[in-house]
Order: structure tokens, then sequence, then C-alpha cells
């Protein structure tokens, strides 16, 4: 078992939070997240959110799912505006194509001035089981015999807008008239 306690975010904006859980042997994420939706990433249906509860688990389960007890697994969370969607499925459907550049994230399937943002990839065996172990904070300060908590809240990001074709087109044709102008004097 494991608690999941989200930051509260200043603005009137409604973010989700997803634990995602993987083999211990996986450290580390691309930096588009295109290998959130597979290699071996599993969706722990363990869902927070900063307009429920306080920033607590609003999922309704009380454990992580996809994390067996007393189980070692890599993990990370992974955290979003609501004009992403209110689900993993969703979000991780619009990551297809997406690309994070200059601190802002771009995609064709991404909402243009939504939020975005995954923790660091962390290692530690869940709770429950027999004999039972205590359920632990994914977020904290040190680390204990279950394994390292995330030291830094997630970092979000903007999702840019990305200029449609006929915007780069027009540009290109300004361009060459500017071109030709200037040619003539």
């Amino acid at each position: 078992m494991v608690q999941l306690v989200v930051p509260h975010w200043p603005e009137p904006v409604a973010f989700f939070y997803e634990l995602l859980v993987n083999q211990s042997t996986v450290t580390t994420i691309d930096s588009s997240l295109q290998g959130l939706a597979g290699a071996g990433w599993s969706d722990a249906l363990f869902q927070g959110t900063n307009t429920v509860q306080a920033g607590r688990v609003s999922s309704g389960n009380t454990a992580a799912q996809n994390w067996p007890a007393q189980a070692v697994e890599s993990y990370t969370v992974v955290g979003w505006s609501s004009a992403e969607g209110s689900d993993w499925a969703t979000v991780s459907a619009r990551l297809a194509g997406a690309s994070f550049s200059g601190g802002k994230w771009s995609g064709p399937l991404l909402v243009a001035g939504g939020w975005l943002g995954v923790a660091t990839v962390q290692q530690a065996k869940s709770g429950g089981g027999s004999p039972a172990l205590a359920s632990w904070g994914l977020f904290g300060a040190g680390s204990s015999a279950q394994g390292s908590p995330i030291v830094t809240p997630t970092d979000m990001f903007v999702v840019g807008t990305i200029p449609e074709p006929s915007t780069f087109a027009l540009v290109g044709l300004g361009s060459a008239a500017m071109m030709i102008f200037r040619r003539r004097k």
C-alpha cells in the first residue's frame, strides 16, 4: 500500500495525478514520455487530484493495483491539467507523437494551454501482505527500508500551440514576397 499526497496548485485549475509502476530494473523515462504508454509501465489505478479531499487519493482505491504487496517496483507519478482529460487512458493516448522542447510540450493530440509533467523514477517495496508492511508515502524527505520517495514535486509544463500547415504556408509566402520586394529596390 502507498499514500499519494499531491501538491496544491495556487490557481483554480483541476490537476490529476496517476501512479505508474514498472519492473525495478527500469530507472528512466524518455523525455517525450512515449515509453509510458508501453514498455512495461502499468497504471496502478491510484489517482489523486488537487480538487477533491484536500489533495488526497480520490479514486476510491486504498491500495495501488498492478503493484503486488511487498513487491519492489519502479514507480513514477504523472500529472496533468483537466484540459488533457480526467484519466490516464485518455492522457496516454494524447501523448502519441508528443515532444518536449524549450520548456513546452507539443503534440498533435495535446490540448494547447494544458499542463503535463512527470516525476523522477524511484524504486520501492509496496506495503501490505503477510506479515503486513505499513503503507508508505510516495513523496517525502528521506528513504526508508521500503524505498526512496520522490523528494521534489512533479514539474508541470505548458502545452504550446502547434501552428497548422496553412500557417507555415502563409509565413513562407510572406517571406518570399518580402524578398521579392526587397530585391526590386
